[in-house]
């Protein structure tokens, strides 16, 4: 399908795989959902979740759209934990935590601020309510949804790029501008 002339820098999937998300130059986050079609014709030849393995498609018109930053989009992450909970990074210096369960509008849950662009955005696959975002400032931030809105921080004294948990650890790799990668027990 082909949503519009925009470019997009990011696409990630939900780990449920309800949804579908895109964060674009212009600050523009489009969320699709993600439809199973089940096709009748083969219902005899091949069970129903061989055919389901084969046709998955998604609404051409976004279940969403959300517009509140300011500037390119370049990095997003669904929760594991609250599969309708979505992070997304941008160039504005922001990292915004939206829940895509909510009607059009209302989906804003909060912003985190930083200092620099923001490049990378990463939720923990064992904590429900922390995420890590990484910075060109030098600076990885460990956030807790709901607590204070002071995160803990490292300098790793180079300009990061991009950051992922290990799966199922509190490992995390962290990538550098100077081709470093970083690994760090958080």
């Amino acid at each position: 399908f082909y949503i519009d002339s925009t470019p997009i820098w990011v696409t990630k999937c939900s780990h449920d795989g309800k949804y579908i998300a895109t964060g674009s130059k212009k600050g523009i986050i489009k969320v699709f959902e993600v439809v199973n079609y089940e096709y009748k014709h083969y219902k005899d030849t091949y069970t129903k979740n061989q055919i389901m393995n084969y046709l998955c498609f998604v609404y051409e018109q976004p279940h969403l759209t959300l517009n509140e930053h300011l500037s390119d989009v370049i990095e997003l992450s669904f929760s594991k934990h609250k599969p309708t909970y979505l992070l997304s990074a941008s160039l504005d210096y922001n990292v915004i935590l939206w829940d895509i369960s909510l009607s059009q509008g209302n989906n804003f849950i909060h912003k985190y601020q930083h200092n620099d662009m923001v490049t990378s955005v990463s939720f923990s696959p064992n904590s429900p309510n922390v995420f890590v975002s990484g910075c060109l400032d030098h600076f990885i931030r460990i956030w807790t949804i709901g607590a204070s809105q002071q995160p803990e921080y490292f300098n790793i004294k180079e300009k990061i790029t991009a950051v992922a948990f290990f799966p199922g650890s509190d490992y995390l790799a962290i990538g550098a501008h100077n081709g470093k990668v970083i690994i760090y027990s958080i």
